[in-house]
This record gives C-alpha cells, sequence and structure tokens, in this order.
C-alpha cells in the first residue's frame, strides 16, 4: 500500500473523508462517460500551474469513471470549437483574475449552465491561507464546479469534493492527495453524462476508451 493511499485512509477513519480509489485497476478495453472542457485562462496563469491544476481535476473525474478532454482555447492555436457554444457535454471553464461585476468577492468559482467561471484571486489567496499548494486547490475547484454542471446546483454533500466549504474535514486530504465524489455522486454523474449522450445523439462521441 503506497504512502498516500495509507495517508487517506487513516485520515478517513479519522475524519469520515471519502478516500479515492488510485489504487484500483483500471479494466482493459472499458469504456469510460467522457466530457470536454474548454479552457479560457484570462488571469494569464503561471507557466505549468493550470496544467498541473487540471490533472488533479482529470484525476478526481477519473477515479468517478469519467473522462475529461481539455482544449485550452486561450492562445495563439485554439482549435475551431472554442468558438463554438458550450454545450452539457461541452463545457467551458473561464478563469478570471478578480472577481466579474455582481459576484460575491469571497466566491472562489460557480457554475451556470454550461459555464464554470472561477475567481483566480480569490483560489490563489485561500490556497495560501490553507497552505495547500495552489494547484491542488485550483484542480479541486474546478472539479467541484464541474460537479455541479453535472449534478445540479442544490447538489452539496456534508464531504467530500462537492462539500459546499472546504474545511479541516477536506484540506488534510488535499495536501497529501486529493478528495473525491461520494460513490452515489459518481453514479450520478455517469448517468447524467450518458443520458445527455443519447440526447444529443452523440452517443459514440461521448465515451472514451480507457
Amino acid at each position: 500500500m503506497s504512502k498516500a493511499l495509507r495517508t487517506c485512509l487513516i485520515l478517513g477513519l479519522m475524519l469520515g473523508v471519502n478516500c479515492p480509489a488510485t489504487a484500483r485497476p483500471k479494466p482493459e478495453g472499458k469504456m469510460a462517460p467522457k466530457i470536454t472542457l474548454r479552457v479560457y485562462d484570462y488571469a494569464g496563469l503561471p507557466a505549468g500551474l493550470l496544467s498541473q491544476a487540471l490533472n488533479h481535476t482529470e484525476m478526481i473525474f477519473e477515479d468517478a469513471g469519467v473522462a475529461v478532454a481539455r482544449i485550452v482555447c486561450t492562445n495563439d492555436e485554439s482549435p475551431k470549437v472554442c468558438n463554438q457554444a458550450p454545450d452539457p457535454l461541452n463545457i467551458a471553464l473561464r478563469i478570471v483574475p478578480k472577481p466579474v461585476p455582481g459576484a460575491d468577492y469571497g466566491t472562489l468559482g460557480y457554475a451556470s449552465g454550461p459555464y464554470i467561471t472561477v475567481n483566480y484571486s480569490r483560489v490563489e489567496q485561500f490556497a495560501d491561507h490553507a497552505d495547500v499548494y495552489l494547484d491542488r486547490i485550483l484542480g479541486c475547484v474546478v472539479a467541484h464546479e464541474l460537479g455541479h454542471v453535472l449534478l445540479g446546483a442544490d447538489s452539496h454533500s456534508a464531504t467530500g469534493i462537492m462539500a459546499a466549504h472546504l474545511t479541516d474535514k477536506e484540506l488534510p486530504l488535499i495536501r497529501v492527495m486529493f478528495i473525491g465524489f461520494l460513490p452515489f455522486q459518481k453514479e450520478r454523474i455517469r448517468a447524467y453524462i450518458l443520458s445527455q449522450a443519447r440526447d444529443l445523439g452523440a452517443g459514440s462521441v461521448a465515451l472514451a476508451q480507457r
């Protein structure tokens, strides 16, 4: 058993935190529900930070049995899809340098339809105050808001990635690995993606070879 997983299990027993099944082998040839995340970095994140943060986001969703395909849209070689309207399976992530007008300054991020907005300055301040790596907090915030897109606005839980607030229950685990979705949330997310794929007539597109 790895040190990280052992730490996770100890914290789970102490704090009631759900531990992602990172040690579970992936079945060969299994098809996983897939979503696309278009990333618009308006905050000008430091080199490598965005990639590392999204790695954490993808890890959280991989543990839920979902593949996340990222497309970075704020560069000189952005694909044409970046100019198309998002939909339930093609979600737009906007990272802004400060709160947009009308938004609560203390909010790390929020979701509206297939759009996610993350307040980078607030995430940066929170990570510094909580003594957690910035890329891990940013990745968790993105995963949390993606969870709202897929599970609905009223989908907070007492623990795990969908907790309404990152507290002393979640932060110790984020420091060593990551927090994930609860089992029933994983099932709902996969069912929602497959349902949307059928509705959009894109069943073959919304499945990714694992």
